[in-house]
């Protein structure tokens, strides 16, 4: 591939992941598009920050082994991994491989990691066998690269949008959040707000249920850091 080919792919690949109305749309998109591309394996991965829980990641592609290179951010490399007699089956085994890996054989990889500035951490991977990735070809598929995964990001950001049910807090929970902030005790808060011990721990067991949190400091810090507060 060369930049011209690369041009006048990107504006159909854009336009084709754009129109994707799922996940599931989006990843068989993207490995096509891999294919158009005369790469066989595609990895794109974004982990979002979420205070004191496992970080929330999807993983999009067909690129079975994970990443072939150590977490990095906002820097681009390639190179090439040997594959040894245990690694095969694992290529083999998955469903949606494009071919056949033999031992012994080598997998071409472009990789392209990026830190937003909200914190979100963002990979991407395209690889292929048997053909090393040439100068210009890099020169074109860096170009690309940056439009397809500019697209997936902002596809993934409309299906969380339309799937994730918007949060409500009532300015009383709001209330009992913000003391709770301060170091208040339930008990401590009733006594502030003229409320019972027990109407305040039912006030804090419906913001967690609201926030997906498992107790008050992860509720206090959720509704700090995406703005309920």
């Amino acid at each position: 591939m060369n930049i011209k080919e690369a041009t006048s792919l990107e504006h159909e690949i854009c336009a084709a992941i754009a129109a994707c109305k799922s996940v599931e749309d989006l990843n068989e998109k993207c490995i096509e598009v891999t294919k158009q591309m005369n790469f066989d394996y595609f990895l794109y991965r974004i982990q979002y920050p979420t205070p004191f829980t496992n970080p929330r990641t999807k993983i999009l592609g067909n690129y079975p082994l994970g990443k072939p290179t150590p977490k990095a951010t906002n820097h681009r490399t390639t190179g090439h991994l040997k594959i040894d007699s245990e690694q095969p089956k694992s290529f083999n085994s998955t469903p949606i491989t494009s071919r056949k890996i033999e031992s012994h054989s080598k997998i071409y990889f472009f990789t392209q990691s990026a830190k937003k500035n909200d914190g979100i951490h963002e990979q991407t991977i395209i690889a292929r066998t048997g053909r090393k990735i040439t100068q210009p070809e890099l020169v074109a598929v860096r170009a690309l690269i940056n439009s397809i995964t500019t697209e997936i990001y902002n596809k993934l950001l409309a299906i969380d949008g339309q799937n994730t049910k918007a949060v409500v807090l009532t300015p009383r929970e709001k209330e009992i959040l913000l003391w709770g902030a301060d170091g208040k005790t339930s008990e401590e808060i009733a006594m502030i707000l003229g409320l019972s011990q027990n109407s305040v721990n039912f006030h804090h067991k419906t913001i967690q249920k609201k926030l997906g949190t498992s107790n008050r400091a992860q509720a206090i810090a959720h509704a700090i850091i995406k703005g309920y507060l």
